[in-house]
């Protein structure tokens, strides 16, 4: 999941050219998909979702700092 969403994000930012929560949006809405649509996964939401909570609060921290 993880890697599917940093690598959604990414190049979403880079063809939009802005670094913000859109991009973490639309990322988490593809990369949940099988999230979704799987009943055994869906247990383990709340993990992906901590993961992309931790990588928002990270980037947040990172412009702060500049």
């Amino acid at each position: 999941f993880f890697l599917a969403y940093q690598g959604l994000k990414t190049t979403i930012e880079q063809l939009r050219g802005e670094e913000d929560f859109l991009n973490a949006g639309a990322a988490v809405a593809v990369a949940g998909l099988p999230f979704y649509r799987t009943i055994t996964f869906r247990s383990h939401m709340g993990y992906a979702g901590l993961l992309v909570a931790l990588d928002y609060f990270h980037e947040e921290m990172n412009n702060f700092r500049k």
